[in-house]
C-alpha cells in the first residue's frame, strides 16, 4: 500500500483482501439506465461487468480507492449488484430468459434440393478439355 493525495491506495501487485477477489456483476433485473448516476458513478458502474473483480475494478474506477468502495459497498446493500467468488459471474440482461439460447431452425428443403439431380456427381465428373490451341499469327 501507498499512501497520496486521496490517502491510502493500493498498487498493482498488492495482496487484496478476500472481498477485493469478489467478481461483480449487476443485479438481474437491474436496469442501470434507471438509476440516478452522476457520471463517474455511472463510469464505474459501466466498468461492472461479472468478469471484473473488485480489486481491479479500484484500480481502473477513475476514483480514488475507498471511493470506489463506498460506492460498491453502497450499490452491494441496495442490490443492485451482486458479488461473487468465482472467475466470472454470468447475467441475463434485463428481461432476457436466463436459458441458452436457441439455435434458429434450419430453411426447408426447395424442390430442387429435395431430388436427386440427373447431372453427375462432382467427383465422377470427367475434366473440361484444354482450350484449343491458338492460331499462330502470319510471320513477315
Amino acid at each position: 500500500m501507498s499512501t497520496g493525495p486521496w490517502g491510502l491506495y493500493m498498487r498493482v501487485g498488492d495482496t487484496l483482501g478476500t472481498a477485493h477477489a469478489q467478481v461483480l456483476a449487476l443485479a438481474p433485473g437491474v436496469a442501470p439506465t434507471s438509476l440516478s448516476l452522476d457520471p463517474v458513478a455511472g463510469y464505474l458502474l459501466s466498468r461492472i461487468d461479472g468478469h471484473t473483480n473488485w480489486g481491479t475494478l479500484r484500480q481502473i474506477g477513475a476514483l480514488p480507492p475507498h471511493e470506489v468502495d463506498r460506492l460498491v459497498e453502497r450499490w452491494l446493500k441496495q442490490g443492485v449488484i451482486v458479488a461473487s467468488a468465482s472467475s466470472a459471474i454470468r447475467t441475463a440482461p434485463p428481461g432476457a430468459s436466463a436459458s441458452a439460447p436457441k439455435p434458429p431452425p434450419r430453411p426447408a428443403a426447395t424442390a430442387s434440393q429435395a431430388k436427386p439431380s440427373a447431372a453427375p456427381a462432382a467427383e465422377n465428373a470427367k475434366p473440361a478439355p484444354p482450350p484449343p490451341p491458338r492460331p499462330r499469327e502470319a510471320q513477315r
